[in-house]
This record gives structure tokens, sequence and C-alpha cells, in this order.
């Protein structure tokens, strides 16, 4: 499953980067090979997820897989200058090792909604962040 998400934040890429790097990745370092954990509940059952940094092209682009037993996330997000704003772009890509009746909207809508909550995040920091 593959879709693809857009928001457009009003600030300069050095911040948006920067706060993305800071607060959305597991590890906390957009290091190619970087690899960090997280453990949470779903479902009352606790689960740990694997973040590797696949590439970095500062400040451009991050490549991160994420991995949770039998599922695979691969994101590419990209970050690129449009005139006073940055425009974030994600590419996200899911592999489920059995097939199952996913929902793609529920997904793309999942990640549109956090990536407009970093929007929001990066607009109320001040300037010189």
């Amino acid at each position: 499953m593959e879709y693809t998400c857009e928001v457009t934040i009003d600030s300069t890429l050095e911040k948006v980067f920067k706060l993305f790097e800071d607060n959305m990745l597991v590890g906390k370092r957009a290091v190619p090979g970087n690899v960090s954990q997280m453990v949470f509940t779903y479902d009352g059952i606790e689960r740990t997820m694997t973040e590797t940094i696949e590439s970095v092209y500062k400040p451009y682009e991050i490549v991160s897989v994420y991995e949770v037993e039998d599922t695979y996330n691969r994101c590419v997000i990209k970050f690129k200058v449009d005139h006073l704003s940055v425009v974030f772009r994600m590419e996200v890509e899911f592999r489920f090792k059995e097939e199952l009746n996913q929902d793609i909207e529920k997904y793309a809508e999942s990640t549109l909604n956090q990536m407009t909550e970093f929007k929001k995040f990066v607009e109320s920091i001040e300037e010189n962040y």
C-alpha cells in the first residue's frame, strides 16, 4: 500500500527541518544507519517499534523505515522551499506480513493529521528558534 500526503508550512526550511529532527524522529537524530526503538501499548499489548534512518539529505529529505512485528513502513520525507513557505511531503509505503483488507484512506488521513499537527507546532514556535 502506497500513498502521498502534503502540507505547506509557513516557516523557513532550516526551522522546519530542525524541529522535525528534534521532535518527530524516535531517535532524535537524522543520521543514516541510526537505529532507535520505542515501546508502546496497542490494544493492551506491549509492542516495540524499530526506526532505522535509511538516508538523509539535509535539510531536504529523510528516508526512515519503521518496523513493528509483521508491519513494514517506509517514509520518504521531503521538504521543499516554495516562496516563503516549506512544502512538507511524505511518500509512505506499508507492507504487511499477511494481506489485510486495509483502508488506504484511513492510513492517509492519519498521516495527514499528524503532518497538520506538526505544521501547527512549527508555526506556533517563535521565528528565532
